[in-house]
């Protein structure tokens, strides 16, 4: 991949990779209560950014991984379905990270408009 100065084009929608001035690099998202990256202390500014790519297991076949630059075999074709591109791959692992994320905001949301402090106490 290849960092973007462009900080105005990262996605606010999913994770991504950033740099920072003090030569760190994390995997952040953006925080909408916050009104900033994750990760970040208030006004820290990053001065580059990435997607996220998730890599894709050996045994998926992709049309472009290391099993087609090696030439390895996947699996049988009589069981294998289509290939997913490298691009329909992270933009559904993507979307199930967005979906997880909002399953969990919605719990925290519940947890405490219900006031619960201490969920499985000890005895």
């Amino acid at each position: 991949m290849i960092w973007s100065l462009d900080l105005t084009a990262a996605p606010l929608d999913r994770r991504i990779w950033l740099a920072t001035r003090c030569e760190k690099v994390s995997v952040t998202r953006w925080n909408e209560k916050r009104g900033a990256w994750d990760g970040l202390a208030t006004g820290e500014t990053p001065i580059a950014w990435q997607l996220y790519v998730v890599p894709t297991h050996p045994h998926f076949q992709s049309d472009s991984g290391a099993n087609a630059a090696f030439g390895a075999a996947g699996p049988s074709p009589e069981k294998a379905c289509a290939p997913l591109s490298d691009h329909e791959y992270v933009e559904r692992i993507g979307d199930r990270v967005i979906a997880e994320r909002k399953i969990a905001d919605a719990a925290a949301d519940l947890v405490a408009h219900l006031g619960i402090n201490d969920c499985g106490g000890g005895v």
